[in-house]
């Protein structure tokens, strides 16, 4: 008798169309993405474009998910409904994901389940470490916020500490990114560069201002445009607002631990990916005892494992 079964999980965030499959062992049986293309020179996609462009990609990639299963065996649709986890939370591109994902339940009869995004994005990023209370910072293209998680049977429990009170991490990455020549989203081709840096320290940035648990990112963005204006090398911009964001992120998660008493901090997120930053604070937040975790860098940016994550979890509540 074959005892597996399956989640499916969809998510359909600004950046890309997501679908995965996780099986009753929480293995990834399937996780098929299509990034939301961006024209050349723009910093993102307005909420309608980027609702068709789901419309368009999620047969595409549905088709490729059945062929890999039996879908008599799925047995819960899960999909991000809504950004996070509160009263109001709401764009128009989760709306995509929801009606497939109801269409799909239905015709196969199974169950359907709701998720935020940032449920998904707190669930594929706390995999392989499995904390249940502890610090969270969710920083990527659209969002900043440092978060205080419970784990509860239901999924998590989330208080907002703090973050950016302007633009996000993501965003400003994205905008000195697409200044300087680069494809939208940026943050990966500016990481490869800030990492692989070899010139000598320079100092031509200020800080990231840092109020508590609260940061302000529009004056090193005017900052970084003053020096392109000023000619001077984009690798050397790039290193050095790379550094000013990871210095800024270990302030920040130094001030947080000290006011929740949570030593675990788990960052997840596109930013989170960046190898740059994942080295820089790693051993410097060590050294002040603070222990810091990350997810799988394949599972930091959009994606739908984390949301198939917690359909199984829910599953599994009632087939233990």
């Amino acid at each position: 008798m074959n005892n597996k079964y399956y989640s499916i999980g969809v998510d359909t965030s600004n950046y890309t169309t997501s679908i995965a499959v996780v099986d009753n062992g929480f293995r990834v049986i399937a996780d098929e993405r299509m990034p939301l293309e961006v024209s050349q020179g723009e910093r993102g996609l307005r909420q309608s474009n980027a609702f068709f462009k789901h419309i368009h990609n999620l047969p595409v990639l549905l088709e490729k998910i059945f062929q890999c299963i039996d879908s008599s065996l799925v047995r819960c649709v899960a999909v991000s409904s809504r950004p996070r986890p509160l009263e109001g939370s709401y764009m128009p591109v989760f709306t995509s994901g929801q009606a497939i994902s109801k269409s799909i339940a239905a015709a196969i009869g199974t169950s359907y389940f709701e998720y935020s995004h940032q449920e998904g994005h707190i669930r594929a990023g706390n995999i392989s470490s499995n904390l249940s209370n502890f610090v969270c910072l969710h920083i990527s293209g659209g969002t900043t916020e440092i978060l205080k998680v419970n784990t509860i049977p239901s999924g998590y429990n989330i208080d907002l500490l703090g973050g950016t009170q302007d633009i996000s991490i993501g965003q400003l990455i994205d905008r000195i990114g697409v200044e300087l020549g680069f494809s939208f989203p940026c943050g990966s081709a500016l990481d490869d560069i800030a990492s692989g840096f070899k010139g000598e320290e320079t100092h031509i940035l200020k800080d990231i201002f840092i109020d508590r648990m609260k940061m302000n990112l529009s004056g090193i963005e005017t900052q970084c445009l003053k020096q392109i204006e000023k000619g001077v090398e984009p690798q050397i911009i790039i290193h050095e607002l790379f550094e000013k964001i990871s210095k800024a992120l270990i302030s920040v998660i130094d001030n947080v631990v000290q006011a929740a008493e949570i030593n675990n901090v788990l960052l997840v997120g596109g930013v989170s990916a960046s190898r740059y930053i994942r080295e820089y604070i790693t051993p410097r937040l060590k050294n002040r005892g603070i222990c810091v975790y990350f997810g799988e860098p394949q599972y930091a940016s959009d994606n739908a494992v984390g949301i198939a994550m917690m359909g199984m979890d829910e599953l599994r509540k009632f087939h233990k």
